[in-house]
């Protein structure tokens, strides 16, 4: 979203004033890529210290729980980065990338979903304040789908866990997902 406002496009100005296509607006068009290392340089070495500190103090781990060593780390950050090429170049959800690949990790089906569906309201509100900018929402229309998808997603996400909690079956998540 920042990246947008300071380079512009062709229907909003930058706030910098810099002209669209210029050298200056692929420069700031490119930076995410080292600010994005950054963060995730940042990340993994935060969840190997806290890990590492579970593990000293004795913490009992469940047969789900992944092991953070760099190897994990690595292949976490890579499933990130595939789910995030490839929802922003088809327009698919992250979800429909993400827990299958979560899946395929060992991870338990509720992380799995409830994990998705944290990285997809981030990822969500982003593409939707830069549509936003760049003037391609009817807002009226936005609000209104927005409010019902909002009621939706909350009547769905209930009514599975109570099925989940009346069968005791995790696996239920994983052929609605499917679906």
């Amino acid at each position: 979203l920042m990246i947008t406002l300071l380079k512009g496009s062709s229907n909003v100005h930058s706030i910098v004033n810099i002209e669209n296509c210029s050298t200056m607006y692929w420069v700031i068009e490119f930076t995410f890529l080292p600010i994005s290392v950054a963060i995730t340089l940042n990340v993994a070495k935060l969840i190997k210290e806290e890990y590492e500190y579970r593990k000293t103090i004795g913490y009992r781990f469940q047969s789900s729980d992944i092991e953070w060593n760099e190897r994990n780390l690595i292949r976490f950050a890579l499933i990130g980065l595939c789910t995030g090429l490839l929802s922003g170049m088809l327009g698919i959800g992250g979800g429909l990338i993400l827990v299958p690949l979560l899946l395929t990790e060992g991870l338990n089906p509720t992380v799995a979903s409830n994990t998705s569906l944290f990285v997809v309201v981030f990822e969500s509100f982003s593409v939707l304040f830069q549509y936003i900018l760049l003037g391609k929402v009817n807002l009226d229309y936005g609000f209104t789908c927005g409010v019902v998808s909002a009621f939706g997603s909350y009547l769905g996400t209930n009514l599975v866990q109570e099925y989940v909690n009346r069968t005791d079956r995790q696996s239920s998540i994983v052929y609605i997902v499917a679906a």
